[in-house]
């Protein structure tokens, strides 16, 4: 009876995890805008608000590669398309570059840088050693990026063998 009870116990951690795991993930996706607009000849730099060591990064991203792919659409549909692009390669961000002046429904051609950041997901397996280096359990971790600094958040399961034990974890990483 006390077995059923655990599991259960269990099960509704990891649902309950997963669902919170969901609602950052949606608010953080809210509340950042993932494309950068830059006119042709202006610096990353002096385009957003960023901090200085994704300015950086961005700026080093930008000077190594010519670019991924260029947009051609109206001016009024660039961020939809970007947006698009941006999402197909999974991006964490996309520079879009070009003139940015022209009217809403004049035909464009520009060109968009994507950036890769930190991994959206972290996985992590694990062995647990005791004192006579035997393996004695096992953790499997899913950490979900939370934030485009590099804070994380997860769900952590570990199995004891010589307890016979399992454990969840929720972990938070930054």
């Amino acid at each position: 009876m006390n077995n059923i009870n655990s599991k259960k116990i269990i099960i509704l951690v990891i649902i309950v995890a997963i669902g919170f795991l969901a609602v950052i993930h949606r608010h953080c996706k809210q509340q950042n805008s993932d494309i950068i607009k830059i006119k042709t000849g202006q610096k990353v730099e002096d385009s957003v608000q960023l901090s200085e060591g994704q300015k950086k990064s961005i700026a080093k991203q930008v000077e190594k590669v010519h670019y991924d792919k260029t947009i051609s659409t109206s001016m009024g549909n660039v961020d939809k398309v970007a947006e698009s692009e941006r999402s197909f390669r999974k991006a964490d961000k996309a520079v879009i570059v070009g003139d940015m002046s022209k009217p809403a429904g004049t035909p464009v051609e520009l060109k968009q840088y994507n950036i890769y950041a930190a991994p959206k997901v972290l996985r992590t397996v694990g062995v647990k050693v005791g004192r006579d280096k035997k393996a004695e359990g096992v953790s499997l971790e899913v950490k979900k990026r939370i934030s485009q600094k590099g804070k994380y958040i997860g769900v952590r399961v570990d199995y004891d063998w010589t307890e016979k034990q399992p454990a969840v974890w929720a972990t938070y990483s930054w």
